[in-house]
């Protein structure tokens, strides 16, 4: 059983993302304290410092987040489906048969393709929708395994998609 996980580049830019925006608006807020501190007078210091602690707070547990929902997701590929696994709290895990399976497509991005993880699309007539795996670490090898797991992929025995 191969596990496919997301890619940790694309952690690596939520991760930078997150903490951009937080010193964003760690910034803006700490500039508007600095407008009222002549009426502050000493809670300046007290309100500068919860502030700061806040948005530590902030950061880090954002960091451990998202740092924890990488690390317990993951794409099985397993002999007759794959299967999708979710969860740190409250874990799910969805199986995907091979067999319901009829295309799959890769889509990369310019940093997809810098850092190989793209967006891999499988369609599954029965379901009558798309099933999307984002930031998928090597994309086009996950969609070949894939299609070499479906069964019918060249007879085109499924519906037409509308």
């Amino acid at each position: 059983m191969d596990i496919v996980r997301r890619s940790p580049a694309g952690l690596v830019i939520k991760i930078i993302a997150i903490e951009i925006s937080l010193e964003i608006i760690y910034l803006l807020l700490s500039t508007a304290l600095v407008e009222v501190r002549s009426q502050a007078g000493e809670s300046y210091t007290l309100a500068r410092a919860i502030l700061s602690v806040m948005f530590l707070s902030l950061a880090i547990t954002a960091v451990v987040t998202l740092v924890a929902q990488w690390a317990n997701e993951g794409y099985y590929i397993k002999e007759n489906e794959l299967v999708v696994r979710r969860g740190i709290i409250h874990k799910t895990e969805i199986s995907y048969p091979y067999a319901n399976m009829q295309s799959v497509s890769v889509q990369q991005g310019f940093f997809g393709r810098l850092f190989n993880f793209g967006l891999v699309t499988i369609f599954i007539p029965t379901l009558g929708k798309d099933i999307l795996f984002n930031e998928i670490s090597a994309p086009k090898k996950f969609a070949q395994i894939l299609k070499d797991h479906i069964p019918y992929a060249e007879s085109g025995q499924f519906l037409i998609r509308k």
